[in-house]
């Protein structure tokens, strides 16, 4: 079972999990977005766990130079998340309704996006199938040919 070959995935592993995914129905986001939490999840917290951030003197310059570095890694990982969950980790919150959506468990997230996906899918197979019934009868309206009048003759008459 292989992906689609014009997906660049990141991994030769990648395309067939997003063929499985397909398959069983799962969620419609890439698995490279997943991947890309992992990955950049990983580095950032590792970052943070082995800094030695109690003997710094001057913690507020070295959080910034910290964040200055890891920019790349935590922009990656906030929108992979933000494709995954559709939670935007980067907007401002506004009331605790923001707050709790924002702290909510990623895979509660995840599980409330299935029944719009599945209906999405629904949908878009119903638009297929009615598309492949217009162009059906659009062959068939072309593949015969059209059917002449034939013109009285008035000199004989």
């Amino acid at each position: 079972m292989r992906g689609r070959y014009s997906v660049p995935y990141q991994e030769e592993w990648e395309g067939a999990v997003d063929a499985m995914k397909r398959l069983k129905g799962w969620t419609d986001v890439s698995i490279t977005h997943f991947h890309s939490l992992a990955v950049f999840g990983e580095r950032i917290l590792l970052s943070v766990r082995y800094g030695d951030w109690i003997d710094i003197d001057n913690t507020h310059e070295q959080g910034k130079n910290w964040a200055r570095y890891w920019r790349p890694e935590i922009q990656g990982y906030i929108h992979a998340y933000q494709v995954a969950t559709g939670v935007d980790l980067a907007a401002d919150m506004t009331d605790s309704r923001d707050a709790s959506e924002r702290y909510a468990l990623p895979s509660a997230h995840l599980m409330r996006r299935l029944p719009a996906q599945a209906a999405r899918r629904l949908t878009d197979a119903r638009a297929t199938a009615e598309l492949d019934a217009l162009e059906v009868m659009d062959y068939q309206r072309l593949s015969t040919p059209p059917r002449r009048r034939l013109l009285a003759n008035r000199s004989q008459g």
